[in-house]
């Protein structure tokens, strides 16, 4: 089996949504000689720094509850990278499907899915399976509203109650999420949407 490697945004070009491809701006050769990762094992700060060098990159992590999971930034790079691997920061998405919602007075669903942005990368969304307690129901939430994760019990604790969960707007993967959705979805939670978000918003209106 060919090892594994990671592919940076920044490396990557639009989503191919007809073809069902991603187009990274690398070549084979590239890619095979990539410093190779366990989609099974967290990425430390070293392979990550080890990693950046190899494609020239700035590195992209940023201070959070899960490190570089939920949201791209840049930061330069160490002088001398670290000579053993640090703290493991950063963690393979099929890795954290499953965790646990702890809801602010109840564990309520789990983590099945993320929404990908695909204009930077980053994750807009986590899907989270309430089907346990609401029969064939998925909502969202961002990750905005993640106050800690657990990664040794699997679990993550998010600034909502488990009725806000039990009632939000029902998502559907088969279909696109709409800025009227995104609205509804924010308003529900009684949180406001970020700044980017409502700029976008209204460019597509004036569009």
């Amino acid at each position: 089996m060919a090892p594994r490697a990671p592919a940076s945004a920044a490396l990557r070009s639009p989503v191919d949504e007809d073809a069902r491809s991603i187009v990274v701006n690398l070549t084979r050769g590239q890619v095979e000689n990539s410093p190779p990762v366990s989609s099974e094992r967290p990425v430390s700060r070293h392979y990550e720094t080890e990693y950046h060098r190899y494609y020239g990159l700035d590195s992209y992590w940023e201070p959070g509850p899960i490190g570089a999971l939920f949201g791209p930034g840049s930061m330069p790079l160490p002088a001398v990278p670290p000579r053993e691997p640090e703290h493991p920061h950063v963690r393979s998405s099929d890795e954290v499907c499953g965790y646990r919602i702890a809801a602010r007075n109840d564990e309520f669903g789990k983590v099945e899915d993320f929404v990908i942005d695909d204009s930077d990368w980053s994750i807009g969304y986590v899907v989270i399976d309430t089907r346990r307690w609401l029969p064939g129901r998925t909502v969202l939430i961002s990750p905005a509203w993640i106050e800690a994760v657990d990664w040794p019990g699997r679990s993550i604790a998010i600034d909502l109650d488990r009725d806000a969960i039990k009632s939000a707007p029902e998502y559907d993967p088969s279909k696109v999420i709409t800025a009227e959705y995104e609205t509804r979805l924010f308003a529900h939670y009684g949180k406001s949407l970020p700044t980017r978000r409502q700029h976008e918003q209204e460019g597509t209106s004036h569009a």
